[in-house]
């Protein structure tokens, strides 16, 4: 909590993101401090990774808020390893709210998710709020396109395609006050309280593919309640999984923790595996998701990881829904 200039004591907020080569880095934080209906609580933890460049980031107007780690390391570093380094930036704020490095806000963004995330709390002490966020794309004049899409919808895994991929549940329409309980998290959006990140550190050795279905995994077998909202307040760039089906290299551009298999940007190599299937037994992600691995870095125990796949509805031992 802070108290900026007698005003009364207002819960802070740290935004983590990790970015690579990411093009839109400066607006995002530009957005949230320009959008938020109370700035000042507003504080930033960045991780920003550039390879074939030195083209960082630099936030003069914010420097007192925005806190930033420079990675020069000419392969790329994986996208865990950054949310971690940017979570170190912290200084105790009450909530975090993880995001991608391409994000718009909405107008009192931060005081909409305030008011959403107390009363979840007066519930369940340990809830956190986490769906698909709504979308924006970039035209080729460089005009942002909106799209009021997802937000109220939960998540589940696909059971009739390979590779665990997350997919939508088609909740009833229902708003913002009208939160309901899911098992996963949208990596782009996570809103919660700061003990949820200090209690689970993000797992550096996953570089992309099954960090949200193992977060998720680590956070309900601890006690966490993951809700949905019918309002993200934010909107991310690009194509999703979901939304868009169409190809367009300006997005695809923006999104280069996606398109890591091209190897523009390391000669096809890099420090840590990137493209081993979470489905691929043996694999690290794997060992995690099918109760092999237990600990910290995975589910407590035996019996708090079969609670969970039995709330989850899908099994990862015999990828098929149980």
């Amino acid at each position: 909590m802070i108290d900026h200039d007698g005003r009364g004591i207002v819960p802070s907020i740290f935004v983590a993101t990790s970015a690579l080569n990411e093009d839109e880095l400066f607006n995002t934080v530009q957005s949230a401090y320009e959008m938020a209906q109370k700035p000042f609580r507003v504080y930033f933890g960045i991780a920003e990774q550039r390879i074939g460049d030195n083209n960082y980031a630099e936030f003069p107007h914010f420097s007192r808020k925005v806190k930033k780690i420079d990675i020069g390391y000419p392969m790329p570093a994986g996208l865990q390893y950054g949310r971690l380094s940017a979570l170190m930036l912290h200084e105790h704020q009450d909530y975090v709210l993880q995001i991608d490095a391409h994000t718009v806000f909405q107008k009192n963004w931060d005081e909409a998710l305030i008011s959403q995330i107390i009363p979840l709390e007066k519930r369940h002490k340990k809830s956190l709020i986490s769906c698909r966020p709504k979308h924006y794309r970039i035209d080729n004049y460089g005009n942002r396109e909106f799209f009021n899409t997802a937000g109220q919808n939960g998540l589940c895994i696909k059971s009739d395609a390979p590779g665990f991929v997350i997919d939508s549940i088609d909740f009833p329409q229902s708003t913002a006050k009208d939160h309901r309980q899911h098992f996963l998290v949208a990596g782009g959006f996570i809103f919660a309280p700061m003990a949820l990140f200090l209690e689970l550190l993000p797992d550096p050795r996953i570089s992309f593919s099954g960090e949200e279905q193992v977060f998720a995994l680590r956070a309900c077998t601890r006690g966490w309640k993951i809700f949905t909202t019918g309002n993200s307040c934010l909107y991310t760039l690009g194509k999703t999984e979901h939304t868009f089906t169409d190809v367009d290299t300006r997005v695809t551009g923006t999104r280069p923790w996606k398109s890591l298999n091209t190897k523009t940007l390391s000669n096809g190599e890099a420090c840590i595996e990137f493209h081993i299937p979470i489905d691929m037994p043996g694999s690290y992600v794997n060992n995690i998701l099918t109760g092999k691995t237990l600990g910290y870095w995975g589910a407590p125990d035996e019996a708090t990881y079969e609670k969970y796949i039995c709330e989850l509805g899908f099994d990862y031992r015999t990828g098929k829904p149980c």
